[in-house]
């Protein structure tokens, strides 16, 4: 899981550079699985700060399937929250 993770953030760290931004930059951040990410939570996601805004898990199945692991993040000027 930890490799699937590690991919991932390098795809999203490649995206985010792409569009001139850095985790930092970002708002929001959702991770969709059903493995424990806390083998590798404080590793490699706290460590890139790609939870910079907030960092969601959603246990459950990722949108796409046959993905094990999924994330996306945002940058928005506002977060409304519900709670």
């Amino acid at each position: 899981m930890r490799e699937k993770a590690v991919f991932v953030l390098g795809e999203m760290e490649r995206r985010l550079k792409l569009l001139g931004f850095t985790w930092a930059n970002t708002t929001a951040t959702q991770v969709y699985t059903v493995h424990d990410l806390h083998p590798f939570l404080a590793d490699e996601i706290v460590r890139r700060d790609a939870g910079a805004g907030r960092a969601h898990w959603h246990f459950c199945r990722p949108p796409v399937q046959g993905l094990e692991y999924e994330m996306d993040c945002r940058s928005v000027a506002v977060e409304h929250s519900e709670e």
